[in-house]
């Protein structure tokens, strides 16, 4: 046996031992984690903080959907003090944390939810403001209640309220991003949106649904995908079976105008 194969065999028995420590382990996956921007939901270190500084200071209309306890908008609103915000959350309990904010009124809160089409729909909560709260039963979890909340789409809601131009979508809907991205299909087939945020993660297995299918849903739109990291956006060419591991992360869409210009 040669110099090499031996020096490689005691290369391989040495990383095997290492790696049984449980410690180094889990280092080295949050390591790869991060270096993927995976599993991360803080946003002042997975890049979402840093994607926001960058994209929404110069924003005059943002949209924020799922927006909970109204945490990502009083960011927004630290960056752009001239901004209007339209927040969408469906849970009752949750949306009077949203109001107990107290925004300014050019931060305009609606009791609804976002999807492909206006009506109402089952809400399964798992807690008073939970960000688990969602449309679809979670597997392996046991909702507290079960409420019926009314649902809206952003076309609909942009032709009410006169908006012509989003500049800013923030989707996170625990599993129903692609269907609140059918029911914007009119502003963004006409351009009308510059930057789309939404999560992506175990979420879709409940909603039964892949990345696969937003890169599908994008693919006559003029849009490019990436994907926040801590510090960059990485562009994704085309779908690849193996982005689809149910791992958390933070996708953009962005139009190519815009793309062009800032990135």
């Amino acid at each position: 046996m040669n110099t090499n194969r031996l020096l490689y065999r005691y290369f391989r028995k040495s990383i095997y031992r290492v790696a049984e420590n449980g410690l180094v382990y889990r280092v080295a996956r949050r390591l790869a984690y991060d270096h993927e921007g995976q599993n991360n939901c803080d946003i002042n270190t997975n890049g979402e903080a840093d994607f926001l500084r960058e994209h929404a200071k110069n924003c005059e209309v943002i949209f924020d959907a799922g927006a909970n306890i109204g945490e990502w908008t009083r960011a927004v609103l630290a960056l752009n003090q001239g901004v209007r915000v339209h927040c969408f959350e469906p849970n009752k309990e949750t949306f009077k944390i949203l109001l107990a904010n107290n925004f300014p009124e050019r931060v305009i809160c609606n009791n609804a939810g976002l999807g492909s089409e206006r009506g109402e729909k089952r809400f399964y909560v798992f807690g008073g403001d939970s960000t688990v709260n969602s449309i679809y039963p979670r597997a392996g979890m046991t909702p507290l209640r079960e409420d019926i909340v009314r649902i809206d789409t952003i076309d609909n809601y942009c032709s009410d309220k006169r908006i012509s131009k989003i500049d800013f979508l923030k989707i996170d809907v625990e599993g129903g991003e692609l269907e609140v991205l059918k029911g914007a299909s009119e502003i963004i087939k006409n351009g009308m949106i510059d930057i789309i945020q939404f999560e992506y993660g175990g979420t879709y297995i409940d909603a039964k649904i892949f990345l696969k299918d937003i890169f599908e849903y994008f693919s006559d739109f003029g849009y490019h995908i990436y994907k926040i990291h801590p510090g960059r956006v990485e562009l994704i060419a085309r779908y690849d079976s193996s982005l689809d591991d149910f791992q958390y992360a933070n996708y953009a869409v962005i139009g190519k105008d815009y793309a062009e210009k800032y990135l």
